[in-house]
């Protein structure tokens, strides 16, 4: 049984012999560099294949012929006969499904087709054919969707596709360039559209780029039900460490995406992602009244009471501008912006308690620098409680 890809037009034979001459015909290809089918024929006749060529009517036959270069024994890769210039030590490291891929990524910058044989087919003008017989290029063949795509994707986004089913790499068109690290895995598989640079092995140059392509293009998307998912997955996941503050090109947020994370908060505050909660702040924060809201009533004097009782505990929060707003988004009480503290109109609804605390708890962001559940604030707010009963008890610890 072969394993056949069979391309338009007809190969030149100077082509195959020829370090560094890429002269494919598409106008975006993914390989540019002239060495894919060198790499491929030395790591296909280094395991045992057989590999043939058909150009047109002309049928080449690839083979090895042993040589010694200083008395050091190699195999050199031969067509018709004819060594070619380099040996079955090109690509060492490499395995047969990257000669699948090889073989597959030039048949597919030339617009070719793969399909299985079980007799060889007649030479053909106009035609160029690679032929490879082999019980395990045939098994990649088999399981070449581990390492290509196919079928059409669940979504479209900006910079890339997205598609359902867990991955433990990144695509490019269509192609695995990045392997996540040992034990990660992504909860969908996304294919970049944007362009990418590869190396020589056909792997991304700049694969730490990706979580942030990636967080760009999910900012934009506008499908709810993946956004809720993506929004809320646990470290176990390549998507947890998005960082929505910094993602690729800084895109706006569609309404979509700002409405999951709102409904998220509200519904599933421990399991949001912190920097899309950080990023729906910034976005709101834009819809604020650049003055404080006027106060009325009751609320006026829960504020008089506030700011007096949290200068008593030593922090002074009238120092930054206190700004009263509806606009946080539910279960969000304070946020410090901009020097700035920004209030829910929610937090006087639950008191002067709840009020100072918010106050308090914004202050110390904005003064000292501590996020939000993090070691730093937890450790500030133990000791200004240690420090607060020592001054009650008059007895230094």
């Amino acid at each position: 049984m072969y394993v056949i890809f069979e391309n338009p037009g007809e190969i030149d034979p100077l082509a195959i012999r020829t370090f560094g001459v890429s002269v494919k015909e598409g106008d975006n290809p993914i390989g540019f560099f002239g060495t894919g089918l060198k790499y491929a024929l030395a790591i296909l006749l280094r395991t045992g294949h057989q590999v043939s060529m058909q150009a047109g009517e002309l049928t080449l036959a690839f083979g090895t012929k042993e040589a010694a270069i200083r008395n050091q024994p190699f195999n050199l890769i031969t067509m018709d006969g004819e060594p070619m210039g380099f040996t079955d030590a090109v690509g060492k490291t490499w395995e047969v499904w990257m000669a699948y891929r090889e073989l597959y990524c030039n048949c597919k910058d030339e617009g070719g087709t793969v399909f299985v044989a079980d007799v060889l087919p007649t030479p053909q003008q106009g035609v160029t054919r690679v032929i490879v017989a082999g019980d395990a290029f045939r098994q990649e063949h088999n399981n070449r969707s581990s390492f290509i795509i196919t079928g059409e994707p669940w979504l479209k986004l900006d910079n890339c596709e997205v598609y359902d089913g867990e991955s433990t790499g990144i695509f490019y068109r269509g192609i695995l360039v990045h392997r996540l690290p040992k034990g990660e895995v992504s909860r969908y598989t996304y294919n970049i559209t944007e362009r990418v640079d590869l190396t020589e092995d056909r792997t991304a140059k700049y694969a730490f780029m990706f979580p942030s392509m990636i967080a760009g293009s999910v900012m934009t998307a506008n499908d709810e039900t993946y956004l809720r998912e993506v929004l809320a997955l646990d470290q176990r996941y390549f998507e947890h460490q998005f960082d929505f503050r910094s993602a690729w090109g800084n895109p706006k947020p569609t309404k979509a995406f700002l409405g999951a994370v709102e409904q998220l908060t509200q519904n599933k505050a421990a399991r949001v992602n912190v920097s899309a909660q950080v990023r729906y702040k910034t976005e709101k924060r834009a819809e604020l009244t650049p003055a404080t809201t006027k106060l009325v009533g009751v609320e006026a004097d829960i504020l008089k009471k506030a700011i007096p009782f949290c200068k008593k505990l030593g922090f002074q929060v009238s120092e930054y501008p206190i700004i009263v707003t509806d606009t946080l988004g539910p279960n969000i009480l304070g946020m410090a912006e901009n020097d700035r503290i920004y209030i829910s109109r929610r937090a006087f609804m639950q008191g002067t308690n709840r009020v100072a605390g918010t106050l308090i708890e914004e202050f110390i962001h904005l003064r000292y620098g501590h996020k939000d559940e993090t070691r730093g604030m937890q450790e500030f707010l133990l000791d200004r409680l240690v420090a607060l009963g020592e001054r009650m008890t008059k007895k230094p610890l």
